[in-house]
């Protein structure tokens, strides 16, 4: 296929150019391309062309509860991701009990979708259980437990390593042990978590490299008291999550992380719930009924925060109308900083020859002209 006259996202911006495809991958970019013989052309019309998005942590979608624990909710999950423009994605956990956990870690490291019917299951972001109860959220406290590192491994042999992020509240006993061990095989977090500066910046020196939905389930950011977003912030080597919907932080704030860390730092992640893709309602999240209203899902028994019921394309809309955040910024924070989070920069978040041909065209309202995966049309 030939994606002619179209805006194509660069490290630079977005530049008029032709993107080509062969196969499942990018062939060739440039300007003026020639058509080959028997070759689809598409006339973008001046659209938007940038890479398949990468959500790092999403819990559901139409229905569907990754807590659940099955292959069929991967695959609904990822049919949905794929529509949205999402290339590649991590289902998240819930805090639940062992043998739930065991379940969905033994299903992710079993799933396959050979005919690649939906986007690409990267694994699990383990949310829970190893948190603090004070600020569980939406998570059941019945299930938090103290750091494990028996456990984790345990998991991540369930897994069969595909456990590719992992949550801790650095301030509860045991949580350093697991820091050390768990960074062995997976990029640990820091996550639902009351540690102050002292403490996160001790769990970065022992090799937590990232920060679960920054400003979210965390002491907030204050002038004696920077906690854990000062502590991330001082380090380069630290990336953090940001819901950035206008909800579950305000824009100010958003324009500011952003400041602050880079686009190289900040991956916007949608933490879709199972109602996502689906109108306002009464939803079921690990096991626990959310009511979802104007788009915001809260917990039906204490009305906690639970997630937005968006999907990453729809964080993208928001991010640049609500929140201000340029197109080009918003997608390097959707795409290609996500993918290099998970060491997956080679196949995911750029438009560039060799990597896998997942583009999406958008018009000047950021509405989906088309997606296009691994070079087929959705």
């Amino acid at each position: 296929m030939l994606i002619r006259n179209a805006r194509v996202f660069t490290v630079d911006g977005f530049r008029r150019g032709s993107i080509r495809t062969c196969g499942e991958v990018i062939s060739e970019l440039g300007d003026g391309l020639d058509e080959s013989q028997g070759e689809k052309v598409v006339d973008a019309g001046g659209a938007y062309a940038i890479p398949g998005l990468v959500d790092l942590h999403l819990h559901g979608a139409l229905g569907r509860d990754f807590c659940e624990g099955s292959d069929e909710a991967i695959r609904m999950i990822a049919g949905f991701e794929r529509r949205e423009g999402v290339a590649a994605f991590l289902c998240a956990t819930m805090a639940q009990s062992i043998s739930t956990l065991e379940s969905m870690c033994e299903v992710s490291g079993a799933y396959e979708d050979p005919e690649k019917e939906g986007a690409d299951f990267l694994g699990v972001n383990m949310e829970a259980p190893f948190i603090s109860v004070q600020k569980r959220g939406a998570q059941n406290a019945a299930y938090v437990i103290p750091p494990d590192a028996d456990l984790f491994e345990h998991l991540q042999s369930c897994a069969r390593g595909r456990v590719r992020i992992v949550g801790v509240a650095p301030e509860v006993d045991g949580s350093k042990q697991l820091v050390e061990r768990a960074s062995a095989s997976a990029r640990v977090s820091i996550a639902h978590t009351m540690a102050n500066y002292e403490q996160a910046k001790a769990a970065f020196g022992q090799g937590a490299r990232h920060v679960t939905h920054l400003f979210n389930a965390m002491p907030p950011l204050l002038h004696r008291a920077p906690g854990v977003v000062g502590a991330a912030w001082e380090r380069d080597d630290v990336t953090a999550e940001l819901i950035c919907d206008g909800n579950f932080v305000e824009p100010t704030v958003v324009r500011m992380a952003l400041q602050l860390f880079g686009t190289s730092r900040i991956a916007m992640i949608s933490d879709g719930m199972p109602s996502s893709g689906l109108p306002d309602g009464t939803y079921v999240l690990g096991g626990d009924p959310i009511v979802v209203a104007d788009g915001v899902g809260r917990v039906e028994r204490d009305g906690a925060l639970a997630g937005p019921a968006t999907s990453l394309m729809g964080v993208m809309r928001a991010a640049v109308r609500r929140c201000g955040i340029p197109l080009e910024a918003a997608v390097t924070c959707l795409s290609t900083t996500p993918a290099r989070i998970l060491g997956e920069g080679d196949r995911y978040g750029s438009l560039e020859a060799g990597h896998l041909a997942d583009v999406v065209l958008l018009d000047d309202d950021l509405r989906t002209v088309m997606v296009l995966f691994r070079g087929r049309e959705v």
